[in-house]
């Protein structure tokens, strides 16, 4: 997710949203989510936290 603050400065978040289902339809709902530190871009912040890249 990318957005502008009212300053002007980009933030970006990286996250996962988990969902429990049941008969069909959501029963709840978890949304986890980080803000992207400014060290590469969403890229590599994933890379760091799927590969453990430095």
């Amino acid at each position: 997710m990318r957005g502008t603050r009212r300053d002007g400065t980009v933030m970006e978040f990286v996250g996962v949203n988990i969902f429990q289902v049941q008969d069909g339809r959501f029963r709840s709902g978890r949304i986890y989510t980080e803000i992207v530190r400014d060290a590469g871009g969403i890229e590599a912040q994933i890379d760091r936290m799927t590969k453990g890249a430095p």
